[in-house]
This record gives structure tokens, C-alpha cells and sequence, in this order.
């Protein structure tokens, strides 16, 4: 399967990094200047599209129908088109290509490039053999699941964007931990130590207990915890995120405008 990538920023290389170990697969992508990234890159659309089964759209919403634009007088029939583009629905692609392009709408996040991805998708061709390939390569790349496109802005805002605001934490988390005096990396180390064991934690228990319970496990009435806790909660922290998640969803819904 050869793999043709429209945009070469952070996403697409994120992707071709999770994908490249994968046996039968070749790459290339598309840019106006050479990236030295190693793999073949070609100069205009036509040229890539010529070359590639499968055509990935890792570029900015802002520039989504500046390359449908020029994908619109190019042969895609026998193709398949995986957009990760945040905001931007199956039907605004099917508006430039037709309809009758198999068209793969996905929402992984760069996590992607070790292969521990959460990654939705939905398709307008399910029974489409480069479709079902597809797939097979996108669970390769971590967890897959497939959703209703409706739900797509409320799953951009949590998996897509959760990283971010997970990373966030952590950053709050290690500006306490400078005080300790210790080096960056020792820090670094001791904040992945904290993060793996509370998962493990986690994976190990959630099928018995729920979250709230597993909490109170870890807490000791009248202990340091607890004083933590109750203070989150006076500051209405589970709002708090809620309307963080509700304000990704609701920039991912305007995007789509």
C-alpha cells in the first residue's frame, strides 16, 4: 500500500512515524519546499495523488479547500481519503471530489507516532477493499473506535485534545516538584514513574470499582488527600474541566461552519 501525505507538520509525520515499521507500505508527501525527511516528496498534487493508494490531509482546516480545490480535477476514484482535519465533515470533501471517492474521516491524536493512539473514525464506504485497509492500519496505531460523525466534535475535544490539557497538569504538577531541588530529568522521570503507576493503578482496578471509589481508596479521612481534594472541589475543578471540554467541542463545531 502506498501512502501519500498532503502536509507534513506534526500530525502527518506523527502518523507516517506509527506506520512506517508496518510490512508492504511505501510513503511520500507533498511540499513546496524539500523537509529531508527521508521519504520520497513530490512537488504538486497530481504527482503524489499518482503515486499513492491512500491520500492523508494532515493540514490546518484553514487550509482544507485550497488543496480540495486542486484535488476537484484529479481521477480519485480507484483512491481513498483519510482526513484527520479537525471540524471539517466527510460531506465538505465530498463537495470537491464527489461522492463516489471512498473517504475515511478520522480523529487520532499524536500519540499516534508510538502506536498508542485513540482514534476515532467513519466512513461513507464501508465495503470499499482500500477502506477495510485502512482500518486494518489504523488499529495498528492504538485504540480504534468507530462513531456516528455527529460525535465527532465532542470526541476532538476530549481525545484529540486531551493530551494537551493532561500535559497541562503534569506542567502544574512539575513546577511544584522544581522545589524539591532536584534536576529537570530526574523530575521528568519521577513525574512518568507517577503517571504509569496511577494508570496501572487504574487498569488493574476499573473493571471492580469506579473512579470515585478508587479515589476514595487513596484517600485518608482528616489526611493530606483529602485536604487537596476538598479544595478542588470548593473550586468546582469537575466544572471546570467540563466547560473546558465544552469549549474545544464548541470551537471543533465552528470550525466546521
Amino acid at each position: 500500500m502506498k501512502h501519500g501525505f498532503i502536509g507534513f507538520g506534526n500530525l502527518g509525520k506523527a502518523i507516517y512515524q506509527g506506520l512506517k515499521d508496518n510490512k508492504g507500505h511505501s510513503f511520500a508527501y507533498a511540499s513546496k519546499s524539500n523537509l529531508h525527511t527521508g521519504i520520497k516528496s513530490f512537488g504538486n498534487l497530481s504527482q503524489l495523488t499518482s503515486f499513492a493508494d491512500v491520500i492523508w490531509l494532515c493540514i490546518q482546516p484553514q487550509n482544507l479547500i485550497e488543496v480540495l480545490t486542486q484535488l476537484k480535477s484529479i481521477n480519485l476514484k480507484d483512491k481513498v481519503i483519510v482526513s484527520p482535519v479537525a471540524g471539517k465533515s466527510i460531506s465538505v470533501i465530498e463537495n470537491y471530489v464527489g461522492k463516489n471517492v471512498t473517504i475515511v474521516r478520522i480523529m487520532p491524536n499524536l500519540a499516534v507516532a508510538y502506536k498508542k493512539s485513540v482514534t476515532a473514525y467513519c466512513t461513507n464506504n464501508k465495503q470499499a477493499k482500500l477502506f477495510k485497509s485502512v482500518k486494518k492500519n489504523l488499529m495498528t496505531l492504538g485504540k480504534v473506535v468507530e462513531l456516528p460523525e455527529r460525535h465527532f466534535d465532542l470526541f476532538t475535544a476530549i481525545f484529540g485534545s486531551g493530551p494537551a490539557f493532561l500535559l497541562t497538569i503534569l506542567q502544574a504538577l512539575k513546577n511544584k516538584i522544581s522545589e524539591l531541588g532536584i534536576s529537570d530529568r530526574e523530575a521528568n522521570d519521577l513525574l512518568i514513574e507517577l503517571i504509569i503507576g496511577t494508570i496501572t493503578y487504574f487498569k488493574e482496578n476499573c473493571t471492580q470499582k469506579s473512579i470515585d471509589n478508587l479515589i476514595k481508596d487513596i484517600t485518608s479521612k482528616g489526611g493530606t488527600t483529602e485536604a487537596g481534594l476538598n479544595y478542588l472541589r470548593k473550586n468546582n475543578l469537575d466544572q471546570l474541566f467540563e466547560k473546558v471540554i465544552l469549549e474545544a467541542q464548541k470551537k471543533s463545531k465552528e470550525i466546521d461552519k
